[in-house]
């Protein structure tokens, strides 16, 4: 099994299990949509303690954007990972290449073009 082929599993895993933690975070989100509006419509009525139960609703709300926040964050982590193995893979390749053929020129040549990212 060569790098490419752990990176590809890696990458699979990660990916699976993303979408995993979307599931069920999705599941507790819709849940505490359902409280937060249940909270809302009794607070309107006006026969529940506002004050009770409004900053409740205030505190799901707030939760939810957070873990909105937080696996986007992650998802986009995730994202750059990948972008940054494919990139190392890439030019791990072109060096394996360079080194097969024998061309030393072409290899300080690309050697020069790294320097200067």
């Amino acid at each position: 099994m060569d790098l490419h082929d752990i990176f590809r599993k890696g990458w699979q895993w990660a990916n699976e299990q993303m979408i995993k933690f979307w599931i069920l975070l999705q599941d507790d989100m819709d849940r505490a949509g359902q409280l937060r509006a249940s909270g809302q419509a009794l607070t309107g009525c006006g026969q529940y303690a506002v004050d009770c139960v409004q900053p409740k609703c205030a505190e799901l709300e707030r939760l939810c954007a957070d873990f909105t926040t937080q696996f986007n964050n992650r998802r986009s982590r995730l994202h750059k990972a990948q972008l940054t193995w494919r990139a190392v893979l890439h030019v791990r390749s072109a060096v394996r290449h360079f080194t097969v053929t024998g061309s030393d020129w072409k290899l300080s040549l690309f050697k020069q073009a790294l320097s200067s990212c």
